[in-house]
């Protein structure tokens, strides 16, 4: 079960919403927001340069690579999330 926090952004923001989600069921939609809710973490500033530690392009493909996945996210659930949700 997810905690209220996590409960609460479940239910506001627009990927629960979605007709598309209903195909899947409770336990791969609470799958699904933990595996976009750790790459959000992974995306926010502080974490994607490793507390300014990265070089600029190091940084651009820590980036790069966390958007193909958030990518292949959005392809398995049919629907675009957006990132920003989850920072």
């Amino acid at each position: 079960m997810l905690d209220d926090h996590m409960q609460t952004l479940w239910e506001q923001d627009k990927f629960q919403r979605k007709n598309l989600m209903k195909k899947l069921s409770e336990k791969q939609r609470i799958e699904y927001y933990k595996k976009f809710q750790d790459l959000g973490d992974k995306l926010s500033p502080e974490n994607l340069t490793h507390d300014g530690e990265l070089s600029q392009k190091e940084v651009d493909e820590e980036h790069e690579l966390l958007m193909k996945e958030w990518h292949k996210l959005e392809r398995d659930v049919e629907f675009k999330v957006e990132p920003l949700l989850f920072m």
